[in-house]
């Protein structure tokens, strides 16, 4: 039996487009057990799986702090087609966000999009208000408002 493939996101978001559907904006928090400078090293820049990193703007090793825009973008998945997405920063999937457990994360989000949103991180242990899901935790982001998510890891895995 043949090995599963292994085709990058972007790819995926092309068969999905292809075959009609719609496309949302994507985000990954990876967990790790041991510090981040330990972890397994990001992939290469040309290697077709690699996800763009966040930027983390506070200078403290525990803390992990980034901005967070979603809007709507033109982007060419398919080649030659330009089709509306919805982005972080202008990224599909957005942008990888790599901590460690106990760590704490700040994203400051903006919702740039046409209707309310919000970021949900799915299977993570986190405080109710901080965790998305809109109307049930916390109320949707507005067009045009902003929400900061503050809370401290608590398990390593992919999110």
């Amino acid at each position: 039996m043949a090995a599963p493939a292994v085709v990058s996101l972007r790819e995926a978001v092309a068969r999905r487009l292809r075959r009609g559907g719609r496309v949302a904006a994507a985000l990954v928090l990876v967990a790790c057990s041991g510090p981040t400078e330990h972890a397994t090293p990001p992939p290469a820049a040309d290697d077709p799986l690699a996800l763009p990193e966040a930027t983390d703007t506070n200078p403290d090793p525990h803390v992990f702090e980034t901005t967070l825009e979603a809007r709507v973008d033109n982007l060419e998945i398919l080649p030659g087609t330009t089709t509306a997405v919805w982005t972080y920063n202008g990224l599909l999937p957005g942008p990888l966000i790599r901590v460690a457990v106990g760590d704490r994360l700040i994203v400051h989000f903006t919702n740039n999009l046409p209707e309310e949103t919000t970021i949900h991180w799915h299977g993570l242990r986190i405080p109710n208000d901080m965790d998305g899901v809109p109307d049930v935790t916390q109320p949707g982001v507005q067009p045009g408002e902003s929400f900061t998510y503050d809370f401290t890891v608590p398990d390593a895995g992919v999110y």
